[in-house]
């Protein structure tokens, strides 16, 4: 599983010239941060619980200024989600945790400047996709933000677009790349998360 192949990593990291990251084969602060922890003789599980302590930060802050039930939201999160999303997805995970906290600077208006917000958010932004670049999709929060649609309206809209993302959109792509475009045998559930990701946020916009 994933989980492997950034022990992979970190092993390869620790082989590395500091600084000399290309060879780590990640994206560019992901491999960086990989390697402080490699180098400086830190066992793997340290460099886990160091990602997982920014990752269920912020989820947690979240839940708790957002959240009118915060921990019944953490054990649905939990019993869901954990393994499938912050153990295989460590990088995404890293990357969207740090998303959430320039969401909450820009909710919470922590400058009275306005722009002042929008240019943590904007820096944040930039840190989250050298960690992982599907925190691209991250560039459209500011407007989701502004959307106002009522509750009732939400438990309609995402169950479809959920529904679309997940059971159609990804066969129907698979099945274009694969046996129209590539020629290739049509395999449902082989298509590449990196192009599935960029799929998914050309249907958003």
């Amino acid at each position: 599983n994933d989980t492997e192949a950034y022990l992979g990593k970190f092993l390869t990291a620790k082989e590395t010239q500091f600084l000399h990251i290309g060879k780590i084969g990640m994206e560019p602060l992901f491999s960086l941060l990989l390697q402080v922890f490699a180098l400086t003789k830190m066992p793997f599980f340290v460099f886990l619980a160091f990602c997982y302590l920014i990752i269920f930060g912020a989820l947690w802050l979240l839940m708790y200024k957002k959240v009118d039930y915060p921990m019944l939201a953490f054990i649905v999160y939990i019993g869901f989600s954990f393994f499938v999303f912050n153990i295989s997805g460590l990088r995404q995970s890293l990357a969207m945790s740090i998303g959430i906290f320039g969401y909450l600077v820009i909710e919470a208006n922590w400058f009275k400047k306005k722009v002042l917000n929008y240019i943590i958010f904007g820096v944040l932004l930039v840190i989250a996709f050298l960690i992982h670049n599907s925190a691209f999709i991250l560039v459209a929060l500011p407007f989701l933000m502004l959307l106002k649609i009522e509750k009732k309206w939400l438990l309609v809209i995402i169950p479809a677009i959920l529904f679309f993302l997940y059971v159609l959109a990804g066969y129907i792509f698979e099945f274009v790349f694969f046996y129209i475009v590539s020629g290739d045998t049509y395999a449902p559930g082989s298509f590449g998360g990196g192009f599935t990701v960029w799929f998914y946020l050309g249907i958003l916009v």
